[in-house]
């Protein structure tokens, strides 16, 4: 008989993740992590685990990183370094992503006024599922970082200046 998620061992732990990553599937892969216990999972974070493949995989990982910070952000916070977490390198990554999406979509100004920033007319449910999901760790990342999250407000408000001008 198969032991339940709460009680995996952090090798059959470890081996289901790597397979969920491997095979692409994300959705399984954060159910999965969610459901692990609070000394499994920060054994797996502090062991073998690979964000460079997760970082490969966005923006599609995204739902991962999600339970991944709301996960040490709920359990341990205080405990748990951050700084493995590599939250630079995700929001430089998500910038990126975002980037590129922005500039392979069709843009317009905006209507009213000619002051208000230009709009990116894509507004597939993917999009806002992905905004969302970056969302949730930007509020995490704020809390337990707020340098690095004043850094990255000042930072959008330099990209704003820009397109504006």
């Amino acid at each position: 008989m198969m032991a339940s998620t709460r009680n995996a061992s952090v090798d059959v732990a470890s081996s289901r993740i790597s397979h969920y990553l491997r095979t692409h599937n994300y959705d399984d892969c954060a159910v999965y992590i969610n459901r692990l216990n609070s000394s499994t999972f920060r054994r797996i974070l502090n062991s073998d685990f690979s964000f460079d493949t997760l970082f490969a995989q966005l923006p599609f990982s995204i739902e991962v990183f999600e339970v991944i910070y709301s996960k040490v952000f709920i359990s341990s916070s205080d405990a748990f370094p951050t700084r493995s977490l590599k939250p630079e390198q995700l929001l430089s990554r998500m910038i990126s992503v975002f980037a590129a999406t922005a500039s392979s979509s069709f843009i317009e100004p905006s209507s009213s006024s000619p002051s208000i920033p230009l709009k990116v007319r894509d507004s597939s449910v993917e999009n806002e599922r992905l905004v969302s999901n970056l969302g949730s760790v930007l509020r995490i990342i704020s809390y337990v970082q707020p340098i690095l999250f004043k850094r990255l407000l000042r930072q959008k408000q330099i990209i704003e200046e820009c397109i504006l001008h």
